[in-house]
């Protein structure tokens, strides 16, 4: 599961977050673009770290929490 899947769940109602300031703050700093291929990137951590003056975890912690949950690895895309 990757943050733009994140995103689509949470834009379809499929599924919920907690409320939480931090959690919200950084996925809000979460800045996005388009390649020149098409693909969709999300910007790098490091200007994010620099937006936020702090390292966005939360937000990773979500989706590996999530990729969990659905039956899959993250790292590896297997079922766990």
């Amino acid at each position: 599961m990757t943050h733009w899947a994140l995103r689509s769940l949470l834009e379809n109602g499929l599924v919920a977050i907690p409320r939480d300031d931090a959690l919200e703050e950084e996925l809000l700093a979460l800045e996005w673009q388009i390649t020149p291929a098409g693909k969709i990137q999300i910007l790098a951590k490091d200007t994010i770290r620099a937006t936020l003056g702090r390292s966005p975890d939360r937000p990773d912690a979500v989706v590996i929490g999530l990729a969990y949950s659905m039956g899959g690895n993250q790292s590896t895309g297997r079922e766990v």
